[in-house]
């Protein structure tokens, strides 16, 4: 599945959301961000987000 490949690059690199949808065959950026958002009801910067601020917090509580 596309979006499980999305979240795996967006967690293991730093590379755009541009380039993923260049790499992972979406037409374009704008594809890529609606079907994300139509399956995960977030955006991928919202998910990084929330996973880095749940990381930071648990990183936090050693």
């Amino acid at each position: 599945m596309r979006i499980q490949l999305v979240c795996e690059k967006l967690w293991r690199s730093d590379m755009a959301v541009s380039d993923l949808a260049f790499e992972l065959g979406y037409f374009d950026q704008a594809h890529l961000l609606n079907d994300f958002k139509d399956r995960l009801k977030v955006s991928p910067k919202e998910l990084v987000s929330y996973f880095m601020s749940d990381f930071s917090n648990k990183s936090s509580h050693r």
